[in-house]
């Protein structure tokens, strides 16, 4: 075969080869709108969404610097790819002091607070509270022979009003430190799962104020260890329709919520996704988009390419900062906005 021969044939394949990761951007930019248990395959796709951006940019490259008309394809899969793209990367660079009331919030999956046997509570809280928050909702919090649930309450003392809920071997414990007083509040456990949520009404100044710490069904791709493909497909397909419904049942909450709503917490899913969308819907803003800068990847775990940690705010407010924390002391990064109430 000669040279000629060989760039056609090479050319070819990636011709091809672009031509599917267009058709696979396409398929998956319908995952938000598509119920799982209606169609479980363009959800296993949308975990895609990083490879196929980064392939369909590769190609785009490949194709405009020998000048050839095939960029075309991947430049529209980037198209396609452009909600992901844009939801992964803030561009917004008016971040604003607050001439407004505004409550400091933070969010963050502690991973129980521990690597193994070595203990993370101090630079966890330190890492914390250098944003001096009013509020800070935690996932994944459980006792631990390495410190006590006092211990937890007094490295968080600079926020006098707290929660813990820590729940029992089956159930995944959550928390929220405020420097509101805390009106009432409840932990839910979702049914056939260690996931939950807890919602807490705070008296901010003289108004109630809703909030909701969520974590969402796990993905349970950390869980697995060998085995084959059909078991993790199944492992997937079983947790995104339990997101789906835990999205639901959330959504049904704030749609009969009256207060305002500031909704904090690990989706374990990204906002392409279905559950996502649900919670959010049409009247609640993720403060990422508002005032995000800059790669808002998550989940350390993934190169900082995965988004599914959220702090998403009812109309009664507006973000005017948002950072992602760059400690290295949980498989999650903390992210922290300054969301301005509107009232």
């Amino acid at each position: 075969m000669g040279k000629k021969a060989v760039r056609l044939y090479f050319k070819t394949i990636l011709t091809i080869a672009s031509l599917i990761v267009l058709g696979l951007s396409f398929y998956a930019t319908y995952a938000d709108k598509t119920a799982p248990a209606s169609n479980l395959s363009i959800h296993y796709i949308s975990l895609l969404f990083p490879f196929l951006t980064l392939f369909n940019f590769v190609l785009f490259l490949y194709w405009i610097l020998r000048k050839k008309i095939s960029a075309i394809i991947p430049l529209a899969g980037l198209i396609l790819n452009s909600s992901y793209i844009f939801s992964t990367l803030g561009l917004n660079f008016n971040n604003s002091e607050s001439e407004k009331r505004a409550i400091s919030t933070v969010t963050y999956n502690v991973n129980y607070f521990s690597q193994g046997e070595m203990s993370h509570l101090p630079e966890i809280a330190s890492a914390v509270l250098k944003y001096n928050p009013d509020l800070v909702c935690l996932q994944e919090v459980q006792p631990h022979p390495l410190f006590s649930l006092d211990e937890i309450k007094r490295e968080f003392g600079d926020l006098p009003y707290s929660h813990i809920h820590t729940g029992d071997h089956n159930e995944i414990g959550m928390a929220l430190f405020s420097k509101f007083p805390i009106i009432r509040v409840k932990k839910i456990k979702f049914e056939e799962s260690g996931n939950g949520f807890m919602w807490a009404d705070l008296l901010f100044e003289k108004d109630t104020i809703r909030i909701l710490n969520i974590h969402l069904q796990t993905t349970g791709l950390s869980h697995i260890n060998g085995g084959n493909a059909k078991h993790l497909l199944k492992s997937l397909g079983d947790n995104f329709i339990k997101r789906a419904d835990q999205a639901k049942f959330i959504r049904n909450l704030i749609d009969t919520t009256l207060y305002p709503v500031i909704l904090c917490g690990d989706f374990n899913d990204i906002p392409q996704s279905y559950a996502y969308k649900t919670i959010v819907g049409s009247n609640l803003t993720d403060s990422f988009d508002e005032a995000g800068l800059g790669p808002g990847g998550t989940y350390r775990n993934t190169l900082g390419l995965i988004r599914i940690d959220y702090i998403i705010h009812s109309s009664h407010f507006k973000a005017n900062k948002y950072k992602r924390d760059q400690s290295k002391f949980s498989d999650h990064c903390a992210i922290f906005s300054e969301l301005e109430y509107q009232n």
